[in-house]
């Protein structure tokens, strides 16, 4: 897999053992932008494209391209390409593309099995207008096609004949005898090789009389020289010209007059930049000779003392100095030794120093602080120095100022706080999750009467789901009040010895006493 320009190369299309394509390879690639297949045609030297015809049978050229110093020709192929194996389709569509081009005066020179491609059912022909020869004629073409149907699987009967009558004929003809239209002519006697037998021995009494044609008598019409008949070979290649190079051996002597060329003109371009280094480095040692040095000198003069001087390019580039003597450290008859003296220099000039800002306040308690210092630790409220002032302070950024605290609540406060609290959860909750007989006990209470008996007991026999009641529930005796636990139907039932249970069904809550009648 080798890229060449935006086609990947897969493999070479493999031409016959006996062909011959020139400079020009044919690669099996694939287009890395589309993924479509296609035919790469590594040339030699760039060409320009070829003027096919249009209503042919020819793969046209869709792409040309330089890779380096690699030409190259594209000819994309439809997805359902591929190669030819049938010897006749591909003969018929070899022959069509080979009449076209012929009677536009043109060569095909490279016709092989990589350039016949079958495309569903018709058989097109690639590569046409390629430098495969120096001198491609159409007799040629012919035979490059015969020797390629013959390794495909044999020349087609109708064109038997065409490898040698390729002088004879054209493509037009050998397709019309493909096509069962008109045959190939025969060929010449001594092109065939046919041998023709001795003539009759005349016999010396008689005057020669032609006699009556035997099954076993030729009739020879011309004599021919006797010749060994041998089986029919392909025409022998030329021989090469002694005088004539070969298309090989021209590219061979371009390619050598070409790098001795390169050669030669890298040796040529070292030489000229040498020269132009050589000239250069002369001409600054040249400029340095004449250019004069003027010291400058930087500091104060000797004697001076607001006169800076400066010196530059001298041999000293420091300022002159001359140390003040220290007559104390001079021992007794010795010269005074030399004393380095120290001065402060303000960061700032003068001119350009403003009025310290005053002092800020401080907290109550403590000196205010003084311009220029840091205290020790940053309190809140405090403000924020964040860098040197011109004058030599420190910038300062006020904060706003933190509200005062207010007064601390006592402490038996947060107790009672946390009771209230408490309370309040805990009514929240039995409010929330209390029994709805709890939640309802101001309901309901209902009054009873008795009549055929002195007193009954009642029972509860259905009640409302959620209040509490269940079936079997005594709830007490009658007459007077019996307690429900909400609001709803209920049926109860009544019972006193010796009288018939009642069933009573009331709705709770009730403004009137309910009459029970026990009955014998």
């Amino acid at each position: 897999m080798k890229p060449i320009g935006p086609y990947v190369a897969a493999r070479d299309v493999q031409p016959l053992a006996d062909e011959s394509g020139g400079g020009v390879r044919t690669v099996r690639a694939t287009d890395r932008l589309t993924g479509m297949p296609a035919l790469l045609h590594l040339l030699p030297h760039p060409v320009t494209l070829p003027d096919l015809p249009g209503t042919a049978p020819l793969l046209p050229f869709t792409d040309a391209g330089l890779d380096g110093t690699q030409a190259y020709l594209v000819t994309e192929l439809p997805l359902a390409a591929q190669p030819a194996r049938d010897p006749e389709p591909a003969a018929r569509g070899a022959l069509a593309a080979l009449a076209a081009l012929h009677a536009r005066g043109q060569a095909h020179g490279g016709v092989s099995a990589a350039q016949l491609w079958a495309v569903d059912g018709e058989v097109l022909l690639a590569g046409a207008g390629l430098p495969w020869q120096d001198e491609p004629t159409p007799a040629g073409d012919l035979r490059d096609l015969a020797r390629t149907l013959d390794a495909l699987g044999g020349v087609p009967t109708p064109l038997r004949t065409l490898a040698r009558q390729a002088d004879r004929v054209s493509a037009l003809d050998a397709l019309r005898a493909l096509n069962g239209e008109q045959p190939l002519p025969d060929l010449p006697p001594e092109i065939a090789g046919v041998r023709a037998p001795d003539p009759a021995p005349a016999r010396p009494q008689a005057a020669p009389v032609a006699a009556a044609p035997s099954e076993a008598e030729v009739i020879v019409i011309r004599a021919a020289p006797e010749v060994t008949p041998e089986p029919p070979a392909a025409p022998a290649a030329p021989a090469p010209d002694p005088g004539k190079e070969t298309p090989q051996e021209r590219r061979r002597r371009e390619n050598e007059e070409r790098r001795a060329q390169a050669i030669l003109d890298a040796q040529a371009g070292a030489k000229r930049k040498a020269e132009r280094l050589r000239a250069q480095a002369e001409a600054q040692r040249a400029e340095a000779a004449t250019t004069e040095i003027h010291p400058l000198r930087i500091g104060f003069g000797a004697g001076e003392t607001d006169t800076p001087v400066t010196v530059i390019g001298g041999d000293d580039d420091l300022p002159d100095w001359t140390p003040e003597l220290a007559h104390s450290d001079a021992v007794d008859g010795d010269a005074p030794a030399p004393r380095l003296t120290m001065r402060d220099v303000p960061r700032v000039p003068e001119h350009m120093r403003r009025e310290p800002l005053p002092p800020e306040p401080g907290p109550e308690g403590e000196r205010p602080l003084e311009a220029g210092k840091l205290p020790g630790r940053h309190r809140q409220g405090d403000p924020i120095r964040i860098g040197w002032d011109e004058d030599g302070t420190w910038r300062v950024v006020r904060e706003v100022p933190a509200p005062p605290p207010g007064p601390a609540l006592p402490r038996w406060v947060w107790p009672l706080l946390a009771l209230l609290v408490l309370t309040v959860g805990v009514l929240w909750a039995a409010r929330a999750f209390g029994t709805p007989a709890q939640a309802g006990a101001a309901c309901c209470d209902v009054a009873f009467t008795v009549r055929g008996a002195q007193s009954a007991k009642a029972f509860v026999l259905r009640a409302p789901a959620g209040r509490g009641h269940y079936a079997g529930q005594a709830l007490g005796q009658v007459p007077g009040t019996l307690h429900l636990n909400g609001e709803g139907a209920y049926t109860l039932k009544f019972t006193a010895a010796g009288r018939a249970p009642v069933t009573v069904e009331l709705s709770a809550p009730l403004g009137r006493p309910v009459p029970v009648v026990l009955a014998r």
